[in-house]
């Protein structure tokens, strides 16, 4: 079975201020997918304001976010940032959250270091 690569790079919506997504999808010779696979980058960006994990809590762009340190999953290839504890103010980074409930902050589950 002949197998056709494709790439099919996409953006989301401008209003989410997205980083870029692409797909690959595996094609068969028939047209048929055989298999896809994504990466998503991040949904949001802007710049620490501050950060104190003890409390677990991120103000980016002065909107605060509830910020599980130990949950969050850090995307870098900067080698002086390895962890959350290393993200300083000031930092630029893009940024996925989820909503809070029941009126409290939304809150973090992904970032990007972009600096």
């Amino acid at each position: 079975m002949r197998k056709i690569f494709v790439l099919i790079p996409t953006t989301l919506c401008a209003l989410l201020m997205a980083g870029s997504v692409s797909a690959i999808a595996v094609v068969g010779a028939d047209g048929k997918i055989i298999t896809t696979t994504s990466t998503t980058s991040y949904q949001q960006t802007g710049t620490i304001n501050s950060i104190d994990l003890g409390s677990r809590a991120i103000v980016i762009d002065d909107i605060s976010y509830l910020f599980p340190s130990s949950n969050v999953k850090l995307h870098t290839k900067i080698k002086s940032v390895k962890n959350a504890q290393q993200l300083k103010k000031g930092m630029r980074i893009g940024f996925n959250s989820k909503p809070g409930s029941a009126g409290a902050r939304a809150q973090i589950s992904d970032v990007w270091v972009l600096e």
